[in-house]
């Protein structure tokens, strides 16, 4: 999956849209039946690359678009509320309040950047081959206060991690869902690695464990 950082970083520097991935889910019509209020800001299914200068703060963050998955990320969200509360007579009473995805590959582009500028192509080789992709999967509770009193100029600091979220510095998605089900409200942070060897597609992955994750607390 280490192409699929090549590929999505050239379609948010060329102003294209993310490839989409196109996956199957079994009775996906069934969930059509679950109502979801949707109050998210609209801007968090878009993409938008925050800076290409190597010297801005910003540089290698990313908000992801959810609608680069087939079904989206938001009617996986939808389907996996069918499968939690299977009973249709007892449908839950949901309301998502934030929904997005960001992309941080700041620390994995930042050094093939100098590796380039000190050998050009076979530097920038080097240095990417020698880069740990490794990253394991993590959830961590979200401070709704703290989240929502970020200034929309400040927005790429939500797709920063700390130390002991990311301890490789590995590119990752970061994915936040804040939602409230039957008047319980939860808000988490789902980091996976956006490279990957077993053949999963990264995304797909990152967005079904945070779903799941969010949903086991209820």
């Amino acid at each position: 999956m280490k192409l699929l950082i090549a590929i999505v970083f050239t379609a948010f520097l060329t102003g294209c849209a993310a490839p989409i991935h196109k996956h199957e889910i079994a009775d996906l019509q069934k969930s059509k039946s679950i109502l979801v209020t949707d109050t998210r800001p609209k801007q968090e299914s878009e993409q938008k690359l925050f800076s290409a200068l190597i010297t801005s703060d910003a540089y290698g963050l990313y908000r992801f678009s959810t609608q680069s998955l087939d079904p989206s990320a938001e009617r996986i969200f939808q389907h996996k509320l069918l499968e939690k509360f299977p009973d249709v007579g007892q449908a839950p009473n949901v309301t998502v309040f934030h929904f997005v995805t960001y992309w941080n590959t700041q620390s994995s582009f930042r050094k093939s950047a100098l590796g380039a500028g000190l050998g050009g192509i076979i530097g920038a080789a080097i240095v990417g081959a020698n880069q740990n992709y490794d990253a394991d999967f993590k959830t961590t509770t979200v401070n709704a206060t703290q989240f929502n009193a970020i200034r929309d100029d400040d927005e790429y600091t939500k797709a920063f991690y700390t130390p002991e979220e990311n301890p490789n510095k590995a590119p990752v998605f970061i994915v936040y869902i804040d939602a409230e089900i039957n008047g319980k409200r939860s808000f988490i942070k789902g980091i996976a690695p956006s490279t990957r060897t077993d053949g999963k597609h990264s995304y797909l992955y990152a967005v079904e464990n945070t779903i799941q994750a969010f949903l086991n607390g209820y």
